[in-house]
């Protein structure tokens, strides 16, 4: 008898333990309450539209085929906005890419498949950046890196990357802090 009592226990407390593990799945995979990716205004398809992300992205641009594709402005949750042009869903032609002032990150210039691919102007934080040729999201070929040092003074190296690292130096040049008043700033 003592036996049965605790198999019946066993059995229900397994089917309720099932029920309360499977019910939400069943419900996730059927009604979906996390889709919300939706196109809120004008075509997505093939024109030009306005679609939000289950990410909290939002994408307003051209469109061809469901995918973003021509000039359009992605704006992701953390403010971070890319404003240029798309090719098959991808960042590909001209684009700025900017975030939040805090992180001071900037890049101007051109894309390819989604990455830094071409001329372009990286700024990694405030008195920090590259200007040069860049190849699959890395600076490659010639290119200048500038630096404003803590004294006011700026350093500038000329030279040639691959992969992302300098290889080759043609010039390095400190201007100190009174030469400045000569020098344009881009």
């Amino acid at each position: 008898m003592k036996t049965e009592i605790t198999n019946r226990f066993l059995t229900g407390y397994v089917l309720v333990y099932t029920g309360l593990m499977v019910l939400p799945i069943l419900v996730i995979y059927i009604f979906n309450p996390f889709d919300n990716n939706r196109c809120i205004k004008g075509d997505c398809k093939n024109r030009q539209g306005v679609f939000v992300y289950n990410s909290g992205m939002r994408y307003e641009g051209e469109w061809k085929n469901g995918k973003r594709h021509g000039k359009g402005i992605l704006i992701y949750p953390d403010k971070t906005k890319y404003e240029g042009e798309w090719k098959d869903n991808r960042m590909h032609g001209f684009g700025i890419k900017t975030s939040p002032a805090l992180r001071m990150y900037k890049y101007i210039g051109e894309w390819r498949n989604g990455l830094k691919h071409g001329k372009g102007i990286h700024y990694y934080s405030l008195g920090e950046w590259y200007e040069g040729e860049w190849k699959k999201g890395l600076e490659d070929g010639f290119g200048i890196y500038i630096r404003v040092l803590r004294d006011g003074s700026i350093k500038k190296v000329e030279g040639y990357w691959k992969n992302g690292k300098q290889y080759k130096t043609e010039k390095i040049e400190t201007i100190q802090k009174t030469e400045r008043t000569s020098i344009q700033w881009i």
